[in-house]
C-alpha cells in the first residue's frame, strides 16, 4: 500500500493510478479506474472515476483523480481503492492517507477584496469550498 501523505482538511489530494495489463505493461482499461476513499471504519466518503491523463506515449493508461477535503470527510486515516479492467483481468491498487486535526473544510482563501464604509472596514473573500464569506473590523 502506497502512503499518500498527510493532510488537513480542506486541501487537496492527489490520487494517480498506472493501468497495466497481467505482465505489467502499461495499457488502456476497458473504463476509467474507479477511486473509492473510505475512512478507518469502513464508511465510504468518496467514489469517482478518475479522467485520463495521457493516452498515447510514455504514460499510457495513467488516470488522476483531484480530491477536495471538505465537509465529507473527518480527521482519521483513509484508505484509496483503484479498481480497473484490462482486457479481461480486473486489478485493484491501495492507496492510504491521513487528515490530521486542522484546517477548515473551506479550504484556502482564493480571492480577498477590502473596502472602506463609514460603519466598519470590511474584507470579502471567496474560498476553495466555493462560499463567498464577508469579516469586518469591530
Amino acid at each position: 500500500m502506497y502512503f499518500l501523505g498527510k493532510y488537513q482538511l480542506g486541501h487537496w489530494v492527489d490520487i494517480t493510478v498506472q493501468c497495466t495489463d497481467i505482465n505489467g505493461t502499461p495499457s488502456l482499461p476497458v473504463s476509467p479506474p474507479v477511486a473509492s476513499i473510505r475512512n478507518s471504519s469502513g464508511t465510504l466518503a468518496y467514489s469517482k472515476e478518475m479522467p485520463i491523463l495521457e493516452k498515447e506515449g510514455a504514460a499510457i493508461g495513467t488516470f488522476a483523480a483531484r480530491v477536495f477535503l471538505g465537509t465529507g470527510f473527518l480527521a482519521v486515516g483513509y484508505t484509496v481503492q483503484c479498481a480497473f479492467t484490462v482486457g479481461s483481468d480486473t486489478f485493484i491498487e491501495h492507496r492510504s492517507f491521513e487528515i490530521v486535526p486542522g484546517g477548515s473544510t473551506n479550504g484556502m482563501g482564493l480571492g480577498m477584496c477590502f473596502y472602506r464604509r463609514p460603519n466598519a472596514n470590511h474584507v470579502v473573500y471567496q474560498v476553495e469550498g466555493g462560499r463567498v464569506l464577508m469579516g469586518r473590523s469591530p
